[in-house]
């Protein structure tokens, strides 16, 4: 299944605003500095501005928001570049230090599960994947209400998982949860509820159910038409799959 909320900067941008109101000035631009060099795409830059933030912020302390947005910083760079054995020891490394420290920092901790669970995922992981993202999905409702978009993002995450480990019941009903939270609180054609149709329109594929995932995929494409997007390729793939299953529905 397609993975909702992609945006490379999201799980990074998360942690500068939970940090410690008491965090050093300087510690904050090298952490600003890394996620600019990051989103550069320039490799070997990016590696070298985020590991000298981590030797920074551990020479401050080991023990601090600092150190733990660094570190988590560090891994996400890896895992875009598919490092993952180099990012999966940071991201849990990060982890440990935000529950150490006292206070509020539940939005930090829950950006780095949802990362460490993406990277258990791509690793074929569903099992180690699955609790990361219950408990994330469990802060952000606490913090956020259950009715967000965030929400709606570890939902669909959830239930790709749940799909992976042939749990189908459970993966069709966060698929739809996550597409309702989506409707009610975004616009209609915004990227996220039209990803959030493609996923169910391919899991009834997937199930054999053809009739609702026609369903599913003429409402993502009537969305994009409408939009003036009827070219993108969610479109493509909408009008190429709405032919497949018309032949099977006859």
């Amino acid at each position: 299944m397609p993975e909702m909320f992609g945006r490379k900067s999201l799980a990074l941008l998360a942690f500068i605003a939970a940090q410690s109101a008491f965090a050093k000035t300087d510690m904050v631009k090298l952490n600003v500095d890394c996620i600019k060099a990051v989103q550069s795409e320039d490799a070997v830059k990016a590696v070298r501005v985020c590991v000298f933030a981590v030797q920074a912020a551990q020479k401050l302390a080991i023990e601090s928001i600092d150190y733990a947005v660094s570190l988590n910083n560090l891994g996400w760079l890896y895992h875009q570049q598919g490092q993952l054995t180099k990012a999966e020891p940071l991201y849990q490394q990060a982890l440990a230090v935000l529950e150490k420290i006292p206070g509020q920092n539940n939005a930090s901790i829950a950006s780095t599960l949802n990362n460490l669970a993406l990277l258990y995922r791509q690793e074929d992981l569903p099992a180690k994947a699955e609790p990361l993202y219950l408990r994330a999905i469990s802060i952000w409702k606490k913090e956020l209400g259950p009715d967000n978009p965030t929400v709606a993002g570890g939902l669909n995450s959830l239930a790709s998982v749940y799909n992976d480990q042939r749990q189908y019941d459970k993966a069709e009903e966060l698929f739809n949860q996550a597409l309702v939270i989506l409707e009610k609180t975004l616009r209609p054609d915004h990227p996220d509820v039209v990803s959030s149709l493609n996923n169910l329109a391919k899991f009834y594929t997937q199930q054999g159910d053809y009739a609702k995932a026609e369903s599913f995929y003429k409402q993502t494409l009537a969305i994009l038409e409408k939009a003036l997007e009827s070219d993108n390729s969610y479109a493509r793939e909408a009008r190429n799959k709405l032919i497949e299953l018309q032949q099977k529905l006859k």
